[in-house]
């Protein structure tokens, strides 16, 4: 029963995330999204994630400018 619950607060912090990180900028303006303090929130993300919050943006946003350039070429 205790793991279920761990893993159910791990899967809605992902959720959350994944539901998220478009509509944010920061990882202050993340944090505040989530109600938490940003070193709480880095450190959640950081044990759901493997990694902090501004790389893990980063990455994506690196991932949404790939995409969109590639839509560019297309069209």
């Amino acid at each position: 029963i205790i793991l279920s619950s761990i893993l159910g607060h791990a899967g809605h912090f992902e959720d959350f995330v994944m539901d998220n990180y478009r509509k944010v900028k920061s990882v202050k303006e993340f944090a505040g999204l989530y109600c938490t303090s940003e070193r709480s929130f880095n450190r959640k993300f950081r044990d759901c994630f493997k990694e902090s919050p501004y790389q893990w943006m980063q990455k994506k946003k690196a991932e949404l400018n790939d995409m969109y350039q590639k839509i560019q070429q297309t069209a």
